[in-house]
């Protein structure tokens, strides 16, 4: 018994796989109803997989970019899903705003997701 014991910890930690957060890593446009870029905006981001608002703030070209990290479980080389909100200039009152889904993947290895905002889309 302690034979049988011992051989299934030994198994179980072999076949053991890391475990770490979900991270994504997201860049995007903000685009007035015009079509020109809405620079020095603050987009706020929000995902299901989380409680944390994360917020940007556009560049001169509408561009932004954010790192996004949950504590999604995520096995060895992994992905999961989220929805996330992304609206500008908040999530309270949005003029420019979309719900997208949003892949998690393990630290280091996400590759870049983009989104664009247009103005008058909520």
């Amino acid at each position: 018994m302690r034979k049988l014991l011992w051989l299934i910890v030994i198994m179980v930690g072999c076949a053991t796989e890391p475990i770490s957060n979900g991270t994504a890593s997201v860049t995007g446009d903000v685009l007035r109803a015009t079509g020109a870029p809405w620079a020095g905006v603050t987009v706020q981001i929000i995902c299901s997989a989380g409680k944390d608002t994360t917020q940007a703030i556009t560049d001169a070209a509408g561009g932004f970019g954010a790192n996004l990290a949950y504590p999604t479980v995520i096995r060895g080389d992994q992905t999961t899903s989220t929805s996330c909100r992304f609206a500008a200039p908040s999530l309270a009152a949005p003029q420019a705003a979309l719900t997208q889904t949003i892949t998690l993947y393990p630290p280091r290895l996400q590759p870049e997701q983009h989104v664009t905002l247009h103005e008058g889309t909520t």
